[in-house]
């Protein structure tokens, strides 16, 4: 099942994301461990789908992970919040990506995800000098961007820092960095955003945990 898993991808909202990708920073091939939408409730009756995320491991992440969390279920990896902290924590390269299904002007959506970042560096007592100078730093990379669906921003984290690039719709595969951040605690933090233990999409977690129960 694990390898037959490896081969296959998922298509969430509409957004096609493709069992492997290779990094623009290394060039290794990672594997697609999840995806999953972000919603924003408006009202308690209404509730709209924003963006749907994506997240490729390198797979030296399996070996990292397994002595602890080999041989558990889906549903049991989905509570732990330890375990999505290792995934966050594990010297290995990760790919990470938003595609709008709503149109965003960059800075709405830079100031949201800034927020989000600086709570979880502040909760963990990694708010420093270093780190508000990269959240200063990943503002104004979305100051002349309008996001429009089918695009957004990806992420590329690794043991440098974080690589920032913008998805092409007509070739989401072709992956190009348009700059980096040099700070680690800031590229956890910001995946930490998105699946850790205040998650902005749940359904990635879930996703995540399915997955990686499979391939561990």
């Amino acid at each position: 099942m694990a390898p037959e898993l490896l081969k296959q991808g998922l298509v969430i909202e509409g957004t096609q994301f493709p069992p492997g990708l290779t990094s623009p920073v290394s060039q290794k091939s990672l594997f697609l461990a999840g995806a999953g939408v972000r919603n924003i409730q408006i009202n308690p009756q209404v509730t709209i789908t924003v963006t749907v995320l994506g997240f490729y491991f390198e797979d030296g992440i399996l070996k990292h992970l397994s002595g602890k969390w080999s041989g558990k279920s889906g549903s049991e990896l989905e509570k732990e919040d330890d375990f999505f902290t290792d995934i966050i924590n594990a010297p290995s390269e990760k790919i990470f990506s938003v595609t709008m299904l709503k149109p965003l002007p960059g800075t709405d959506f830079s100031k949201k995800v800034m927020e989000n970042t600086k709570q979880v560096l502040a909760e963990s007592n990694s708010l420093g000098e270093d780190e508000e100078k990269a959240i200063e730093e990943f503002s104004k990379l979305f100051e002349d961007q309008a996001l429009k669906p089918g695009m957004g921003p990806f992420y590329v984290s690794s043991s440098s820092g974080l690589g920032v690039g913008f998805t092409d719709p007509d070739e989401p595969s072709n992956l190009k960095i348009s700059s980096s951040i040099g700070n680690v605690k800031f590229a956890n933090a910001l995946l930490s955003t998105m699946i850790g233990k205040n998650p902005v999409s749940p359904a990635s977690k879930a996703c995540i945990a399915q997955r990686l129960s499979a391939l561990l």
